[in-house]
């Protein structure tokens, strides 16, 4: 990314705030989140690229958001 952001999924402030600004219900509503079988919140990897676009809406569109998205599920 451009601008030196990271996503530090140990910590996840950005997961938290994304929690509490759309809430639950609706991020799960939406595919934002899953609940895994284990009764965790998962971010798909549409909430990734979501994650993306946010951390880097002036430099990235949303079609590059969604594409990076798309090819972090490619290599898992």
């Amino acid at each position: 990314m451009s601008s030196g952001k990271v996503i530090d999924f140990n910590r996840a402030p950005e997961l938290d705030k994304l929690l509490q600004s759309v809430g639950e219900k609706e991020c799960l509503r939406v595919g934002l989140f899953i609940v895994d079988e284990s009764g965790r919140l998962q971010l798909t990897n549409v909430g990734f690229a979501y994650l993306l676009y946010m951390a880097e809406a002036q430099t990235l569109s949303l079609a590059e958001a969604f594409a990076a998205g798309y090819d972090h599920a490619s290599e898992l």
